[in-house]
């Protein structure tokens, strides 16, 4: 039977929607630190493949100055531009092919030193590239802080950080009778707003950024994960390391849709990682130096072995495999129903 809501409950409720409402701004979180202005890109006007360089555009556009005031006079055409010139440069990891592959996209490295070379060119300050994964010796809460307030330090400079997420997933090897842990997906994009401070404690926190996919402006939460146990790769497709232990704070974004979850089976959980960013070295430079937490030596045991027998299933930037591992078959194995 249809539930209908009498006036005096509706009543109720809107003002405790209200109440709610307030309590938020009122919070911690109603003040934000945002980048300068926020110029939006959409990747497809370019090619699938162009969420690197077109969270450039945005990052560079979204800042204040003659040099960004240059960017965002191109609309656009901005992508075409800086792939043409940057993206066609040989890549640090293989100098026969280009740093930008329309299969593939562009892999953090070459797209640091694309991003330096365009700003200076601008006349505008460096980037440095750091991954975001748990130090050694560094608690949830402390790690969550640091990611913060890095972001939070490069907005009020007037800066806009540049972020990969990436996707993983299990999936069934039937050799081995495993599930393995498999990279699915990775994408770049702009992050333009944090809280200025977090709550004392804070395991996480929210955030808004540009989706190059489809040039929308978003929302979505970044945190520690406490209770379920989780690997992931850190590195680019030639060289790469998973780390155990939770290494990366997890991302929580509705409209985050191009990381391929939507085809990964409904009982298999899938995990994406706030992995990648590229900042002002300032904001950075008292960082603990990049000692992960855990690596996960069995995983790197078998990556060897396969090496020896199989071909190279990598591909960190949309093209496929970022390798595998085993996965906890708690986790991982199916139901007895399928839904």
């Amino acid at each position: 039977m249809p539930c209908v809501l009498s006036a005096r409950v509706a009543s109720v409720v809107l003002g405790l929607a209200t109440t709610f409402l307030a309590a938020c701004a009122s919070s911690n979180h109603s003040d934000w630190v945002r980048a300068p202005r926020v110029a939006v890109h959409d990747q497809l006007v370019h090619s699938n493949m162009a969420c690197g360089p077109t969270a450039l555009v945005t990052a560079i556009a979204s800042e204040e100055g003659a040099g960004a005031d240059a960017v965002r006079a191109l609309g656009d055409g901005a992508i075409t531009a800086t792939v043409e010139r940057y993206g066609s440069r040989p890549s640090a990891n293989d100098a026969s092919v280009a740093r930008f592959k329309p299969a593939s996209g562009v892999n953090p490295s070459d797209l640091l030193a694309w991003t330096n070379e365009w700003r200076a060119d601008l006349g505008l300050d460096a980037r440095t590239g750091v991954f975001l994964d748990r130090r050694a010796g560094e608690t949830e809460r402390e790690h969550a802080a640091r990611v913060h307030r890095a972001f939070a330090d490069a907005l009020a400079g007037g800066a806009v950080p540049m972020v990969r997420v990436r996707c993983f997933a299990p999936n069934w090897y039937a050799t081995r009778s495993a599930y393995l842990w498999d990279g699915i997906a990775s994408h770049w994009i702009a992050i333009v707003g944090v809280p200025r401070a977090l709550e004392d404690g804070a395991l996480g926190f929210p955030f808004a950024y540009a989706d190059p996919a489809g040039g929308r402006l978003e929302s979505g939460w970044a945190a520690a994960e406490l209770e379920r146990e989780f690997v992931a790769a850190k590195g680019d497709t030639e060289h790469w390391t998973w780390l155990a232990d939770r290494p990366f704070l997890l991302v929580d974004a509705p409209r985050l849709d191009t990381l391929g979850r939507g085809g990964v089976a409904w009982f298999l959980r899938t995990t994406i990682t706030l992995d990648h960013a590229l900042l002002p070295p300032a904001v950075v430079a008292d960082w603990p130096a990049e000692e992960p937490t855990t690596v996960d030596e069995a995983a790197i045991d078998e990556e060897e072995a396969d090496a020896a027998a199989t071909d190279d299933e990598s591909g960190l930037d949309g093209s496929g495999r970022e390798g595998s591992r085993p996965g906890d078959s708690a986790d991982a194995a199916p139901p007895a129903v399928e839904g």
